[in-house]
């Protein structure tokens, strides 16, 4: 579901060469998400790292993720640590990242 979000980001996004010759790209959609580097590829990745953390952090803090499309994240708080992650595939686990008190439902 991440990925699916990121993706969607990604498609939505826009770029601009400015007057000193390097790239500039954004997302409409995501306030202060943006990225500037010298060459086209180099931007994008740079856009798609940027999304990336953007999201992770917004959720982490529990900051309201706007939705993309008809998608969207509800972070809950978990109370009891890893051992309380449902099973259920509506629910995602990050055992590799900062976030270990979270769940994440994607709804439809």
């Amino acid at each position: 579901m991440i990925r699916r979000y990121l993706h969607e980001a990604m498609q939505r996004a826009k770029y601009k060469t400015l007057d000193d010759g390097t790239f500039y790209g954004w997302v409409d959609e995501l306030p202060g998400v943006w990225a500037n580097k010298n060459t086209l590829e180099d931007c994008r990745d740079e856009l798609e790292a940027v999304i990336d953390d953007w999201l992770l952090l917004g959720l982490r803090l529990g900051h309201a993720i706007p939705p993309l499309r008809r998608d969207r994240f509800e972070p809950r708080r978990c109370k009891s640590g890893l051992n309380a992650w449902p099973s259920s595939p509506g629910f995602v686990e990050y055992t590799g990242t900062k976030i270990k008190s979270f769940w994440i439902r994607w709804t439809l």
